[in-house]
């Protein structure tokens, strides 16, 4: 999936939104597909916050991988235009706009309490 392919969901998801909400199974799979296939979270953080790896993807940032010569790998698989707006329905209903993380949003996202949620007060 490219930047711009989920930028164009995005940006175009709030008038999608406005004439259907999404199902509760929508989001679930948007969870799902952040997770594991799209692997969201090994760049975008696993609360979409940025915060993975001290602002960088793979260990590298950008001006990293342009001074080595080299650019993004691709994804670890190539998402579907549905999969992407399950995927933005995930973070319209769950990230997006909702304030901040706290303990009760990080268990809802990995389903149980993990060391993750540890650097939220109880």
């Amino acid at each position: 999936m490219t930047l711009s392919a989920l930028a164009l969901v995005l940006f175009a998801a709030p008038v999608h939104l406005a004439a259907q909400t999404p199902d509760a199974s929508d989001i679930a799979e948007g969870a799902r597909l952040f997770r594991q296939k799209g692997n969201c979270q090994s760049c975008h953080g696993w609360a979409g916050d940025g915060r993975k790896i001290d602002g960088r993807c793979y260990g590298l940032k950008q001006a990293d991988l342009r001074q080595a010569g080299q650019r993004m790998s691709d994804p670890p698989a190539t998402l579907q235009n549905r999969e992407i707006e399950y995927i933005a329905d995930f973070m319209f209903a769950k990230i997006i706009d909702k304030g901040p993380m706290n303990r009760e949003k990080c268990v809802e996202y990995w389903g149980q309490e993990t060391e993750a949620c540890g650097e939220f007060p109880k």
